[in-house]
């Protein structure tokens, strides 16, 4: 069992959940799957740290980035009265805190593998009530990448 700070996997899907068994690779699912071709199972056993570890730094990075922009564009009480407020969700400064302690705070410690659990769950939270409350009446149609 591992303690402290960990940069190797700490999610459902572990590394040491790949047993090779022949020439099969069986995966926790009991599904079986050939893992001959071009060395794939060498490939598995030698990049699955790394990638998780960079799965973490691109989703953490990317969710900085908003966090951080929602200072430097506006200010916090900005965010809670032209985003927030405009839609109806109050109480909107307090929420609008608590969307940026998640953004930043929450996304460094994802990045760095602090409470990635905790702080998963929170994001998806705050994700599906910015999918209901923003974007499900209007489709997506007043998104940037539409215009």
């Amino acid at each position: 069992m591992r303690s402290g700070l960990s940069l190797g996997l700490r999610g459902a899907i572990r590394c040491s959940g790949l047993k090779t068994t022949g020439g099969d690779t069986n995966i926790d699912a009991g599904t079986r799957t050939e893992a001959n071709h071009l060395g794939t199972r060498t490939i598995l056993r030698q990049h699955c740290d790394i990638s998780w570890i960079l799965v973490r730094l691109t989703a953490g990075g990317f969710l900085f980035i908003y966090g951080i922009q929602k200072l430097t564009l506006n200010s916090i009480a900005g965010f809670a009265a032209n985003s927030l407020a405009r839609r109806g969700i109050e109480p909107s400064v307090p929420l609008a805190y608590a969307v940026f302690f998640l953004e930043t705070v929450g996304a460094l410690c994802i990045m760095f593998g602090l409470f990635t659990r905790v702080f998963a769950a929170a994001i998806g939270i705050q994700f599906l009530l910015i999918i209901f409350n923003a974007h499900w009446g209007t489709g997506f149609k007043d998104s940037p990448w539409n215009r």
